[in-house]
């Protein structure tokens, strides 16, 4: 019997659509296998997060620390082009701090949150990894038909918990142990299902009442009601061996909606009702962090004359200081954008090497004063601190 080619192709993308769903996990993920080997995932996802949102931080106050060394560079220089220079490259250095700090700020915000939930989740799973201990009760014997149900009965209480060693060396901010975090090509993560995860079995200690022999035989419940005397109606209570913490089985829980990152995390259903012991709200607040973007601040050191002519912004800055100072005119400028564009080179040192010889290096090498109450300071342009900023502008402008 001849098959449709339209029943074909709706095969072919039903396939592929599950194939396209099939994910990857995580690769550290796989290790977890009990409750011990998930805290220990936990933490290094935690320290993964504490040390990524700090990505760029250095770079941007570096941008902010230039920014003020060009601006006092700029008053402090008698000569009008590299007074042009200075008075640009702190202009931009400033919009690119400010632009990759609001950028740093929302990973930060992301990564709070996450590692807050984290540290929720690993209370759950701490919960159910704890065995606790129970101290001795005893069951009362009771006189009359209507109270042998006593001799059933033990009063227990909690005298502590133990814990045992849960290795928390091996939980690094690059992965578990040897087993490094593939956040790169990971749509999903997998986590132990807690609603389905039990407790520990905690170590019960008992005494029923009755003779000692009787008691240390096994009676199977039998002789836990109305008939026989306390002589011979002994009640023994014995549980099972302590469950190992061993043979627990990680699930899938997606990071994203799809195999296509692009696409974002995955939706959780009504989260303000959902707990950390819930596995998507653990997955949608990594994914969140993972999401959001990480600042690309450059180093103002290895800035290139020839990149930042070719940007919009830093061209609009160049080119109205020019035409304010009167060293452009507007027509200039908007008649031949090439010549434009090649002033700025040679207004900025034309390649890398002139560039850090013109604007870089004398921020490092030439010292500036300034008055601090009574006392006069000196120091490089690159480290005047931000606060002593205005004390240096009023000593070299008054």
């Amino acid at each position: 019997m001849e098959i449709s080619r339209k029943y074909v192709l709706t095969c072919l993308l039903f396939a592929a659509a599950v194939t396209n769903f099939s994910g990857t996990d995580e690769a550290a993920s796989n290790t977890i296998n009990n409750r011990c080997s998930e805290i220990i995932y936990l933490v290094a996802v935690s320290k993964y997060i504490a040390k990524q949102a700090k990505t760029g931080r250095q770079l941007i106050h570096k941008l902010q620390t230039y920014a003020t060394a060009w601006k006092l560079a700029a008053v402090q220089t008698p000569d009008s082009q590299l007074k042009a220079g200075y008075t640009t490259l702190s202009a931009y250095a400033m919009i690119q701090h400010k632009k990759h700090a609001a950028t740093l700020r929302r990973r930060q915000e992301t990564a709070e949150r996450a590692q807050q939930i984290l540290s929720e989740r690993i209370g759950y799973t701490e919960a159910l990894y704890r065995q606790p201990t129970l101290a001795t009760g005893n069951a009362a014997y009771a006189a009359g038909d209507n109270g042998y149900a006593a001799k059933c009965t033990f009063t227990l209480t909690q005298s502590g918990t133990t814990r045992e060693t849960c290795d928390l060396e091996k939980a690094k901010d690059t992965g578990v142990d040897s087993t490094a975090f593939s956040w790169a090509t990971a749509t999903k993560i997998k986590l132990l299902n807690l609603a389905t995860t039990p407790p520990r079995l905690p170590q019960v200690a008992a005494q029923g009442k009755g003779v000692q022999g009787n008691v240390d035989k096994a009676t199977g419940g039998a002789r836990c009601d109305q008939s026989g005397d306390e002589g011979t109606n002994a009640l023994k209570v014995t549980l099972g061996a302590i469950a190992p913490d061993t043979g627990l089985t990680g699930e899938q829980t997606r990071l994203y909606a799809s195999d296509d990152m692009a696409k974002g995390c995955a939706t959780v259903e009504q989260p303000d009702t959902k707990t950390a012991s819930d596995n998507w709200k653990v997955a949608h607040a990594i994914c969140e962090f993972l999401a959001t973007p990480t600042p690309t601040a450059t180093d103002p050191d290895n800035w290139n004359p020839e990149t930042l002519a070719q940007q919009q912004d830093f061209s609009a800055l160049s080119t109205n200081y020019l035409i304010a100072t009167g060293q452009y005119t507007k027509e200039a400028a908007s008649q031949n954008a090439e010549n434009t564009k090649t002033a700025l080179k040679k207004l900025l040192g034309m390649n890398k090497d002139g560039y850090k010889t013109r604007y870089v290096a004398p921020l490092k090498d030439r010292n500036v004063k300034y008055q601090d109450g009574t006392t006069e300071g000196e120091a490089s342009l690159l480290k005047v601190e931000d606060g002593a900023a205005p004390k240096v502008f009023v000593y070299l402008q008054g």
